[in-house]
């Protein structure tokens, strides 16, 4: 009889008691156009850091796989974040190449006690949401070249090419959504010209070649990699219908794994394709087959120490080599003008995973 009283009284025990704790969220969401507005085709951001000062205390929360950092409010639990009453704020570090797209580089709110709420404090306002934009980058990579011309509706920029045959154009955030036009120069006074490239709010990688016109990038099958799967789950890349082969790419879904490249590097739907186990992963079609753009990342963070390696081969010979240095905080695009090839490795220097949406080639 006493046992079922005392299981009786566990049951009606309230749920709200001071005891009680909950959590106080800050969304981090990685904002496409910069505009500052989260909306449907922005995605979560994974990873960033959150500062929070309440009276003389300083906590760190960091953004979970949904965009998420929580912070935990309890007015009597000893593991609360916030637990007292008191005037605070938020400030945020925007990673390196991104920046705050949203109206608040920090936000101002207030801890007060209310009776009988579930954790006998509220924050007043709720937290803003955070927007993290990619900086507005265009990258050329053309070996031999010797200069690169960039023209704006503005500006015109002529940039020298390193000993890797590289150059980047400064693009001016207000402008990232203008046409560019890029000039390439070479050794022997031949030019490359392509024009009307906009940036937006992405770093952009384009690979391009004396030998070879730019590519004409207005058409082209997109695979998204979010038609195999509608389970939170991993299965190999099958081949298309159309002869277009993959190899060593496995689809996951983004929450599958727990690691922040999943989430950050994805620019569509809810999975994306990496290189299984770090090993090379290759797309191939006997009837060739031309690369017109893709999103790569990094699945984890180790991965920063060396660089993916992307090759094009053409009849067994190899005919493109470019190293890049990616991220897992935000995808790059990757724009080769290589024209028709029959076969693409992806891999990573040192065999980490390499994460790639958003396929767009032509047959």
């Amino acid at each position: 009889m006493i046992l079922r009283l005392l299981i009786g009284m566990l049951c009606l025990a309230p749920f709200g008691s001071s005891a009680e704790t909950l959590n106080v969220s800050n969304f981090v969401f990685r904002d496409l156009d910069g505009d500052g507005i989260y909306e449907n085709e922005d995605q979560p951001f994974a990873g960033a850091t959150i500062l929070a000062t309440v009276g003389e205390a300083r906590i760190a929360a960091t953004s979970n796989l949904n965009g998420f950092g929580n912070f935990l409010l309890g007015a009597e639990a000893s593991e609360a974040d916030f637990f007292e009453a008191g005037e605070g704020k938020v400030t945020y570090d925007a990673p390196a190449g991104m920046f705050v797209s949203t109206a608040y580089p920090e936000a101002v709110f207030e801890v007060r006690p209310v009776k009988d709420s579930i954790a006998g404090l509220v924050v007043d306002p709720p937290l803003p949401f955070l927007g993290l934009a990619i900086e507005p980058q265009l990258v050329v990579y053309a070996p031999g070249a010797v200069s690169l011309a960039c023209r704006g509706t503005e500006d015109l920029q002529n940039i020298t090419f390193d000993n890797r045959g590289i150059a980047e154009c400064e693009i001016p955030v207000e402008q990232a959504h203008e046409a560019w036009d890029l000039t390439v120069s070479f050794g022997d006074s031949r030019t490359v010209r392509h024009e009307g490239i906009v940036p937006g709010f992405r770093k952009r990688i384009m690979a391009l070649s004396a030998q070879q016109t730019p590519q004409d990038r207005s058409q082209g099958d997109r695979v998204t990699f979010d038609t195999v799967l509608r389970t939170r789950d991993v299965r190999e890349m099958p081949a298309l219908e159309n002869g277009l082969r993959f190899h060593n790419f496995v689809v996951a879904h983004r929450r599958f794994y727990g690691g922040n490249g999943y989430v950050n590097a994805l620019t569509s739907g809810e999975y994306v394709a990496y290189t299984s186990s770090g090993h090379p992963g290759t797309i191939s079609r006997e009837d060739g087959f031309v690369p017109v753009s893709m999103e790569l990342g990094y699945a984890w963070p180790g991965a920063r120490g060396g660089h993916a390696i992307i090759e094009a081969f053409r009849d067994d010979h190899l005919v493109h080599q470019i190293k890049l240095t990616l991220s897992t905080d935000y995808p790059v695009t990757f724009m080769p003008s290589w024209g028709r090839v029959d076969q693409l490795v992806i891999r990573h220097s040192s065999y980490w995973q390499v994460l790639i949406d958003d396929f767009v080639y032509q047959e």
